[in-house]
C-alpha cells in the first residue's frame, strides 16, 4: 500500500481517497444548493435562485434532483417553491426543506412528499426566515427579527418559540446543539453576536458565555457533540469544550475571509473550505491544504469527511491506527511484521518464517491488527491481502477465536456490494456498525435494490420479510401485468417465507387502482384483523363480514357490522346478515343495549311482528314523556293488529292507551300527578279520593270493571277520606254485591268503632254478626247474636272468651231459662 497520499498533521496522518466517479454528467455544483446525507447517503441539488442563470443554459423551471453518492439519479421533480433557506436530511433519509415563509417540506428518496411530515412555522406577519438548520431529528429557524423557533422531533412537529435572545442585530454565526448533546435535554442554539460574544439560547433562558475572541463567523460542533470549533473574523480558529469552559487549541489560519463551509473531520480535526481551497486544521497551528478547481460539498461523517466535487466523491479521514501500524514507513510493529511475513511466504522467501518466530508471542495482536486494517479499506485487493495476512498468522496461533475473522469477511463482502457505483452507498466500516444492518437493508430497499437486499439478508442470516414486502409493493405500483399474473408472481416469491402480511401489499394495490388484485391478495392474508378493515375500505362488505365471521373474533364482527351500518342502508345491512346467524345474533345483542330503532327495523324486516311490537312497548315505557309513550304504544298496537294470533296483545295495548289518556285527563282536571303509571284499580281509587266519582263510573263502564271490585275500591276510598256519611249513603244505594263485612273492615281500619257497628246488623249470618260485635268489643250484642245461632256450643265458647262478668251472667241466665 502506498503512503504517498498520507499527509502528516502534528503527530497523526490524514489521507484523502477517491471513492468513486460521479456519473451525473455535466454538473456545476456552484450553481446549486447542495445537501448531502450522512452515512454515504444521497445528494440533493436544486438550482440556487440567488444566482443568475444564463439565458438558454437550461430550463427556466427549476427541478430538485436526488442522486446517490456516485452520481446516479434516484429522482427528480419540479421545484415549484421559492425562498429555499436551507435543506438537509433527517435520520430516516428523507430530504427536509425549510422555506423563507416558514414552510417545512419533506420528500423521500423517490422525490415523493412524505405524508404527515410537512408543517409550517407560524411567523409574525412581517417576519421571514433568515437562517435555518436541518438536523437528523429536528429543525431550527432564525427569523429576520431574531426570533428562534425549534422543532425537536419530526415525528411530532410542534414548532416552539425559544427564549428571546434580545439581539438587535443579526448574529454573525449560528450553531444548533442537538438535544442528545445538551444537559437540559432540550435543543440549544449558539448565536455569535457582532459584538464578539456568544449567546446560548434554549426554551427558558438566554445566557452569555463570556467567550473572548469574537466576533465569530463560523461555528461547528464535533460528531460527539462535546467539542466546538469557532472561527473568527481575523482568521483564528478556536477549539473549545461545548460549554466554553476550556479552550483546547487556538490556530491562526491567516485567512480572514469567512469560509464557505466549516465542518469536523471525525473528532480530531476541523476542515475549512474556501473557494478552491480545503484546509485541515489541527493542533499547534498545523494544517494540511488541498487545492480544487471545482466547487465542493462537504458531508461530515462520524469517522471522516465526504468531499463531493463536480466529478468525483472523495473520503477524507485520519489514517486508522491499525493501518498506520502496518504501512507506516519503517514500522516494525507485530502487524507490519505479519503482513511482511505473508508477502514473503507468497513469494517463497524464507524470511516469512523468521518474521513469524520474531512475533510469536504477539501473533494474536498482529492478527487483530490486520483484521482491523482490512475493515478500513475500500480497495478489495488490499482487503484481501490484509485478510490473507490475518489468516496466515491465525494458522500459527494455538488459540484464536475465528468468529471475528469470519464476521469481518462477511461485513466486507456486504460493504463492497453496497459501495458499488450502481448502488452508491460508500459506507465505511465504522459507519456500518453505527448505522446497523437493519438500516442498511432499509436504505437498499428504498433505492429498490431488492435483490441485493435479499441476498444480504440471506448472507447475514437476517429475516427477509421487509425486503420481500417492499418488493411486492413496488411490483404492484410499477407493473402493468394483468392482476392474475401479478398475483401469481407475488405468491410465488412470498410463498417460501411464512409470516409476511399480505394486507399491506393489498393496501398498496388498492391505492394503485387495482381493487381486484387487492381482493385476491387478501384471500392469502392469515390475520382477520388485517383483512377485514382493508376489505371494508374497499367496499367489499360481504367478503369482509364473512372473513370476520370465519376468524371467530366477535370484536372483528362488530367492527364489520358497525362500518356497514354507518355506510349502508338498514335494508342492505339486513340482507348481508340474513344467512349469517352469528352476525345476526351479535347485532341483536348490540341493538338491545344501544339501538332499539335498528332492532325494531330488523324484527320488522324479518316479519317478527310480536318481537317488534314488544320492543316498541318497551321503548314506549322508556320514553320520558307521555306523548312519546302513547306514540310508541299506538305503533305497537298496529304491529299486533297485523296478525290474528296477537288479538289479545292488541286489545291489551289499546286498553293501556285508553287508560293512559284517561289518566292524563284526570291529572289535568285535578291538578295532581297521582294517576299516570298507576293500575286501573289504583286509578279508580284515586278518582274517589279526588271526588271524581262520575269519571270513576265512566272508567268502570269503559273497562268493564266488575261491581265487586268497584264497590271494594269505593268503600276503601271513602273510609280513607273519613266521609262516613257518604259511605253510609253508598251502602243504602242498593244491596251491596260485596256484603257489608268490607264496610266494617274499612271503618275499623280508620279505628271508627261506632261507624263499624252500623253495618253489623246487615250481616246475613248470626255467627258473622257475633264475630263482628266481638271484634269491636260489643259483648252484650255479641251474646245476643250467639243465641240467634241456636248453637249452644257457640254460646258457651263466647262465654269463655268474654271478659265482662255481667255479660257472662246474662249468658248463664239465658242458658238456664232455655233449659
Amino acid at each position: 500500500m502506498s503512503t504517498v497520499e498520507w499527509s502528516e498533521l502534528h503527530d497523526r496522518f490524514y489521507r484523502k481517497r477517491d471513492v468513486c466517479t460521479m456519473s451525473w454528467g455535466n454538473i456545476d455544483l456552484n450553481k446549486y444548493v447542495v445537501a448531502g446525507a450522512p452515512f454515504g447517503g444521497p445528494v440533493a441539488l436544486v438550482r440556487d435562485e440567488k444566482k443568475l442563470l444564463l439565458l438558454g443554459s437550461q430550463s427556466s423551471k427549476p427541478r430538485m434532483f436526488i442522486y446517490t453518492s456516485s452520481g446516479k439519479l434516484l429522482a427528480s421533480f419540479a421545484w415549484d417553491y421559492r425562498g429555499l433557506m436551507t435543506m438537509g436530511w433527517n435520520e430516516d433519509e428523507n430530504l427536509v426543506c425549510l422555506l423563507e415563509d416558514g414552510q417545512v417540506l419533506t420528500f423521500n428518496v423517490d422525490g415523493d412528499p412524505v405524508p404527515g411530515s410537512c408543517f409550517s412555522i407560524h411567523l409574525d406577519r412581517d417576519d421571514r426566515i433568515a437562517e435555518g438548520h436541518v438536523g437528523a431529528t429536528g429543525v431550527v429557524a432564525l427569523t429576520k427579527q431574531n426570533q428562534l423557533f425549534a422543532v425537536s422531533d419530526y415525528k411530532e412537529p410542534r414548532p416552539q418559540r425559544l427564549h428571546d435572545s434580545h439581539m438587535l442585530e443579526a448574529p454573525t454565526a449560528m450553531l444548533v446543539l442537538d438535544k442528545a448533546f445538551t444537559r437540559s435535554g432540550n435543543v440549544e442554539v449558539a448565536l455569535a453576536t457582532p459584538s464578539g460574544s456568544i449567546l446560548v439560547v434554549d426554551n427558558d433562558s438566554t445566557s452569555d458565555q463570556s467567550f473572548e475572541g469574537g466576533p465569530f463567523t463560523k461555528l461547528a460542533v464535533s460528531p460527539s457533540g462535546k467539542i466546538l470549533a469557532c472561527f473568527n473574523d481575523q482568521g483564528v480558529l478556536y477549539v473549545t469544550s461545548v460549554d466554553f469552559s476550556k479552550v483546547f487549541s487556538r490556530s491562526n489560519t491567516k485567512l480572514k475571509k469567512k469560509p464557505i463551509q466549516m465542518v469536523w473531520c471525525g473528532e480530531d480535526a476541523v476542515v475549512l473550505y474556501w473557494e478552491k481551497v480545503l484546509v485541515i486544521v489541527g493542533p499547534f497551528d498545523k494544517w494540511i491544504t488541498y487545492s480544487y478547481d471545482t466547487h465542493l460539498c462537504l458531508v461530515p461523517e462520524c469517522d471522516g469527511l465526504r468531499v463531493i466535487t463536480d466529478t468525483k466523491c472523495e473520503f477524507l479521514e485520519r489514517v486508522p491506527n491499525s493501518t498506520e501500524d502496518i504501512f507506516k514507513l519503517g514500522s516494525c510493529t507485530p502487524g507490519a511484521m505479519l503482513f511482511d511475513a505473508m508477502e514473503a511466504f507468497e513469494s517463497g522467501n524464507p524470511r516469512a518464517d523468521e518474521n513469524i518466530r520474531a512475533i510469536k508471542s504477539e501473533l494474536p495482536e498482529a492478527v487483530r491488527t490486520c483484521i482491523d486494517a482490512a475493515s478500513h479499506e475500500f480497495d478489495p485487493t488490499l482487503q484481501q491481502n490484509l485478510l490473507k495476512a490475518a489468516s496466515y498468522g491465525k494458522s500459527y496461533c494455538e488459540q484464536f477465536e475465528p468468529n471475528a475473522f469470519v464476521k469481518m469477511c462477511q461485513n466486507l463482502r456486504v460493504l463492497n456490494a453496497i459501495r458499488d457505483p450502481e448502488v452508491g452507498i460508500p459506507l465505511t466500516f465504522s459507519q456500518f456498525l453505527l448505522l446497523k444492518q437493519s438500516k442498511v437493508i432499509d436504505r437498499l430497499i428504498k433505492r429498490k435494490h431488492h435483490f441485493l437486499a435479499y441476498r444480504i439478508c440471506e448472507f447475514l442470516s437476517l429475516k427477509p420479510h421487509r425486503v420481500l414486502l417492499h418488493w411486492a409493493c413496488a411490483k404492484v405500483k410499477m407493473s402493468d401485468a394483468r392482476d392474475e399474473e401479478l398475483r401469481d408472481v407475488i405468491l410465488k416469491k412470498l410463498s417460501k417465507t411464512p409470516g409476511i402480511s399480505f394486507a399491506e401489499i393489498a393496501t398498496t394495490a388498492y391505492k394503485a387502482g387495482k381493487p381486484k388484485l387487492a381482493t385476491m391478495l387478501l384471500e392469502h392474508e392469515p390475520k382477520g384483523s388485517d383483512q377485514v378493515p382493508l376489505l371494508l375500505s374497499m367496499q367489499e362488505d360481504e367478503l369482509a363480514l364473512r372473513k370476520a365471521i370465519d376468524s371467530g373474533d366477535t370484536d372483528l364482527i362488530y367492527l364489520a357490522m358497525m362500518y356497514i351500518k354507518s355506510n349502508k342502508t338498514e335494508e342492505e345491512l339486513f340482507q348481508l346478515i340474513a344467512n349469517k346467524p352469528l352476525a345476526r345474533d351479535l347485532l341483536v345483542q348490540y341493538c338491545k343495549h344501544r339501538d332499539w330503532d335498528l332492532l325494531k327495523a330488523l324484527y320488522y324486516a324479518e316479519q317478527r311482528t310480536q318481537e317488534a311490537a314488544n320492543l316498541t312497548v318497551l321503548e314506549g315505557y322508556k320514553s320520558k314523556h307521555l306523548t312519546g309513550r302513547l306514540k310508541r304504544l299506538r305503533m305497537a298496537s298496529e304491529f299486533f293488529n297485523q296478525g290474528r294470533e296477537f288479538a289479545f296483545q292488541a286489545q291489551q295495548t289499546e286498553d293501556e292507551i285508553k287508560l293512559l289518556e284517561a289518566q292524563q285527563e284526570l291529572e289535568t282536571v285535578t291538578g295532581q300527578n297521582i294517576f299516570i303509571d298507576t293500575s286501573l284499580s289504583e286509578t279508580l281509587h284515586n278518582c274517589f279520593l279526588t271526588h271524581q266519582s262520575k269519571r270513576a263510573t265512566k272508567l268502570k263502564s269503559d273497562f268493564k270493571v266488575p261491581d265487586k271490585r268497584f264497590w271494594y275500591l269505593k268503600v276503601r276510598a271513602l273510609a280513607e277520606l273519613g266521609d262516613w256519611e257518604a259511605l253510609e249513603q253508598f251502602a243504602k244505594e242498593k244491596k251491596s254485591p260485596i256484603g257489608y263485612q268490607p264496610f266494617i273492615e274499612a271503618c275499623l281500619s280508620r279505628k271508627n268503632v261506632s261507624e263499624a257497628s252500623k253495618y253489623i246488623p246487615r250481616l246475613d249470618k248470626a255467627e258473622h254478626r257475633m264475630d263482628a260485635y266481638e271484634q269491636i268489643g260489643y259483648w252484650r250484642e255479641a251474646a245476643e247474636a250467639s243465641f240467634q245461632t241456636k248453637d249452644m256450643e257457640v254460646v258457651a265458647r263466647l262465654k269463655e272468651r268474654c271478659p265482662e262478668r255481667p255479660v257472662q251472667m246474662y249468658i248463664e241466665q239465658r242458658l238456664l231459662q232455655g233449659r
